[in-house]
């Protein structure tokens, strides 16, 4: 849940980089990152939220911001 939490605070509504994203969105977008093979968790550091970003803006078609 702190993961979420940490990237809802980003991309989330009203977030720093608000691209209006859900729980559910980033839920799945997780899940896709922590099963694609080779991914190696840094323990939900930037790099793991910028690499769940890039996944949501290409699964959901977001715009980045």
């Amino acid at each position: 849940m702190e993961f979420i939490n940490y990237i809802r605070s980003f991309y989330g509504p009203g977030g720093i980089y608000s691209m209006n994203v859900t729980d559910a969105m980033i839920i799945d977008a997780t899940i896709q990152y922590l099963t694609t093979p080779g991914t190696k968790w840094g323990d939900g550091d930037s790099f793991d939220r910028e690499q769940v970003r890039d996944i949501m803006i290409e699964r959901f078609g977001l715009v980045p911001v």
